[in-house]
């Protein structure tokens, strides 16, 4: 068991911007007061995952279980209390694995950012390929392709997306266009104030790309 300031957490403790192991989607949540308060009575009780660098020790899973017991800590010792130390499992491999490793915590967090998630598919893909890194994430290759798609999103619709506005699949039928026909359908997609069918993201992409569209008798899109 560690000191939990004894670990490095990239982005956090560092200023690499480009380290495979950054993750800014846990850095950027907030330690809240009853993640605090529930650390200094109970410690950590899962361990978390580090690498070895050198002399240091880089978290490859569980930042956010370290900065909670961090907090904690602090608070601890004001009070003149002993510390609770963070339990450690060193784990061996080349960056992949590690990002691997990275990626499946993420995907058993609660909630993730569907655009955090797709960032992760690529960091994942460009070092281990589509299939193994399918693989990883438990979804078929296809689904797998759809996760890496939202990576072309505009800003407005990657925002709409990670808002919940839109659903992943209706984000996916505009990744195809430009991304001034993206920001243009999506405004009018969301113009009405219900969150748009992946029928109509689907009719918007084929005007914006000059398609003509095809109904069924009862008047459903083909694609």
């Amino acid at each position: 068991r560690y000191n939990p300031d004894d670990v490095t957490i990239i982005g956090i403790d560092t200023d690499d911007k480009q380290h495979p192991l950054l993750d800014k989607d846990s850095n950027n949540k907030d330690v809240t007061e009853q993640d605090i308060r529930f650390a200094m009575k109970r410690g950590v009780m899962i361990p978390i995952k580090c690498k070895r660098d050198g002399d240091r020790l880089i978290v490859v899973a569980g930042r956010g279980r370290t900065r909670k017991l961090r907090a904690a800590n602090k608070r601890l010792i004001a009070e003149g209390l002993e510390p609770w130390r963070l339990p450690v499992e060193i784990v061996r491999g080349d960056d992949a694995k590690m990002v691997a490793l990275k990626v499946a915590e993420n995907r058993h967090r609660r909630t993730i950012d569907p655009m955090y998630e797709a960032a992760d598919a690529l960091d994942l893909s460009e070092r281990i390929g589509n299939e193994d890194a399918a693989l990883q994430f438990g979804v078929s290759i296809s689904q797998f392709k759809n996760i890496l798609a939202r990576n072309d999103l505009a800003p407005a619709v990657s925002k709409a997306l990670s808002k919940g506005t839109l659903s992943a699949t209706a984000a996916i039928q505009l990744a195809g266009l430009s991304a001034v026909d993206q920001e243009a359908k999506i405004t009018e997609l969301l113009e009405s104030g219900e969150k748009p069918t992946v029928e109509r993201a689907q009719r918007a992409a084929r005007e914006a790309s000059g398609k003509e569209e095809k109904l069924t008798p009862k008047g459903r899109l083909l694609m």
